[in-house]
């Protein structure tokens, strides 16, 4: 059984004192019980007989904690389930064994995409390709390569290795999500 230690709220039963962090007030003197409900600590279940150490027995049931398991929040998103065809009706696709022939390689994010967001700040548009690993500076002149067929003209980019990015001037995604599909990331 487990066993809970309420001897420091005995020995303050019937007044504390609380800061003014907790109510919001003043200082002041306000009963444990109301503390207790506030923190959302409970006392001992009813018809429990405390010790004379100042605890009291609990039983613990792994039968009922099915019930509190369900409410609890996942640790990882689920993989996602198996389609009949790629890519689904959304534009989504599984990485491919192909991605692992690389020099460098694009993590998906928590919740299995590609990390490319495009961004606008004071009219700036920019595209930025998150999560790579490897040779980095590869990864950086294919792409440019690819997108400049598309531009007509040398696009604008910078590497940063510290935070593992790629950002290139403009908005690009679809061009950049399609060509990290096609290489199977």
């Amino acid at each position: 059984s487990l066993r809970f230690d309420i001897q420091r709220c005995l020995m303050w039963s019937s007044i504390a004192r609380v800061s003014s962090r907790i109510w919001g007030l003043s200082e002041r003197y306000v009963p444990v019980t109301l503390i207790a409900a506030r923190r959302g600590v409970a006392g001992p279940p009813p018809g429990t007989q405390l010790t004379d150490d100042g605890t009291f027995d609990v039983e613990e049931s792994h039968d009922d904690f099915k019930h509190v398991e369900r409410l609890l929040p996942v640790d990882r998103v689920p993989s996602p389930p198996a389609h009949p065809e790629y890519p689904t009706p959304s534009g989504w696709r599984p990485p491919t064994e192909q991605a692992l022939t690389h020099d460098y390689h694009v993590h998906r994010s928590k919740f299995h995409n590609l990390p490319v967001y495009e961004r606008t700040i004071n009219n700036q548009k920019t595209t930025r390709v998150r999560r790579v690993d490897g040779d980095i500076w590869a990864l950086h002149d294919e792409l440019t390569k690819h997108l400049n067929v598309f531009a007509d003209r040398e696009v604008p980019s910078q590497v940063n290795e510290i935070t593992r990015d790629i950002i290139i001037k403009g908005h690009c995604k679809q061009h950049v999500d399609e060509w990290l599909y096609n290489k199977g990331f």
